[in-house]
């Protein structure tokens, strides 16, 4: 399964191979205006606005979540029924972060 987290490197180094050319050309006069807002520089400078959206996107996913709370529903099963809240807690904290022992 793929982590939503994780970037696409060959994606990247793709773009950056493409943008190396105009990098001279981009590179100094973006760092020389780089006191003013973001929005009004990246404007300006097409490559660095490709690179800044591609690497400073957060992943609008709620997978993670719901992925936890399918794990939580595995966890309160009938068998379960005087299982406490902290107990609760433990067996799913076990449950999700299990690939770091394995």
């Amino acid at each position: 399964m793929r982590s939503p987290w994780r970037i696409d490197i060959v994606g990247v180094i793709r773009l950056v191979s493409s943008a190396v050319s105009n990098v001279n050309i981009e590179c100094l006069p973006y760092l020389n205006e780089a006191f003013k807002p973001a929005a009004v520089t990246l404007n300006n400078y097409s490559t660095a606005r490709r690179l800044f959206r591609r690497l400073n996107a957060a992943e609008p996913s709620s997978a993670l979540v719901e992925r936890l709370f399918s794990k939580g529903a595995l966890i309160t099963v009938p068998r379960r029924n005087r299982l406490t809240d902290e107990h609760f807690e433990q067996l799913l904290l076990l449950n999700a972060n299990k690939h770091f022992v394995q």
